[in-house]
């Protein structure tokens, strides 16, 4: 039903618990693909050793190449998986500090965005909350607060595989010519802003989005917060950016 796409570099503490937390709370028909971005720690071999047996594929890179194209590999992946084998609906892109704390939170959030996502027009969702990126609408259902935004961050978005195809892959490069990511920490991804179409007051700009964003085609994004705890939220640099500069 769900492929789980991870990217990670240099955290292979976090991406265990990440992964295990996953084992033990997913209850919905899955595939987990990971690639490490030429680690340097022992993410190589935990990663070769759990190839095949929990995690569908793994893909160990030989230089850096960055976030963006992990992800893009990652979603070509899923594609390929798809024309082989069963074809699941939805895709969920994870980064590799991401603690699932509820059992079934992936049923919950599909559940949830089905039963919503005509009313409120909804594209990605997730169940992580960015405090940074403002609350549109708060909306009451089974119980549970749920958030409607026009961003977040790409720290968690699920959505299904023909709204990703709609938005489009993620270029390597920004508008300017710069490249996003990695080797230019001091930009960040812009994977977050790329798919999305909207920003928080940070130092991204909003040219950077893409054509078909989903702020572009008018949606909203889905937040149950709290079944997703951001576990690297409290390192004061990201393995990915180095540390955050002011703009």
């Amino acid at each position: 039903m769900v492929d789980i796409t991870i990217t990670t570099y240099n955290r292979c503490g976090m991406l265990k618990r990440t992964l295990d937390a996953l084992f033990s709370t997913v209850d919905v028909p899955h595939r987990i693909f990971v690639i490490d971005d030429c680690s340097s720690d022992q993410t190589p071999d935990f990663l070769s050793k759990m190839n095949g047996d929990k995690l569908q594929f793994v893909a160990l890179s030989k230089k850096r190449n960055g976030v963006v194209y992990g992800f893009n590999m990652l979603w070509n992946m899923v594609d390929y998986y798809d024309s082989f084998h069963e074809e699941f609906p939805y895709m969920c892109y994870l980064q590799d500090d991401m603690i699932a704390t509820e059992k079934g939170w992936l049923t919950t959030l599909v559940r949830a965005y089905e039963e919503l996502r005509d009313v409120h027009n909804i594209g990605f969702f997730g169940g992580h909350d960015a405090p940074e990126h403002p609350v549109q609408e708060l909306v009451e259902w089974r119980g549970r607060n749920v958030l409607l935004k026009r961003s977040s961050g790409a720290t968690n978005l699920i959505a299904p595989k023909e709204f990703w195809r709609s938005v489009g892959y993620v270029p390597k490069f920004n508008p300017d010519g710069t490249p996003r990511g990695y080797p230019d920490r001091q930009r960040g991804s812009h994977i977050d802003l790329y798919l999305t179409g909207c920003m928080s007051g940070s130092r991204f700009v909003r040219n950077a989005a893409g054509e078909n964003c989903s702020a572009n085609q008018g949606k909203s994004l889905m937040v149950i917060p709290g079944l997703l705890l951001h576990e690297g939220q409290s390192e004061a640099a990201s393995t990915w950016r180095g540390k955050a500069v002011k703009a």
